[in-house]
């Protein structure tokens, strides 16, 4: 729960703007911008002391991002296997 102010209400949150940019990037398959936007968009959530949310919208990122990396290089060492037997 995010702390109260002075007066006793609790600040406005709203999502990170950065996090959801990771996962956007993630879902269409931008692995490489994804990754690093999402690290930088959990921390900021962390920094930000209950006032921004959407540290699952980075956590995702991260983890489909590393999902896409490792099926990119199996990807691409498959093909390079391919064109080292057909050479």
């Amino acid at each position: 729960m995010p702390p109260y102010d002075t007066y006793g209400h609790r600040p406005v949150q709203t999502t990170s703007m950065v996090a959801v940019a990771a996962f956007i990037c993630a879902i269409v398959g931008i692995w490489i911008a994804a990754i690093p936007l999402g690290i930088h968009a959990q921390g900021e959530v962390d920094r930000s002391r209950g006032r921004l949310t959407g540290r699952g919208f980075a956590s995702a990122a991260i983890v489909i991002g590393a999902l896409e990396a490792l099926i990119t290089v199996v990807v691409v060492l498959v093909i390079l296997n391919q064109i080292s037997k057909s050479g």
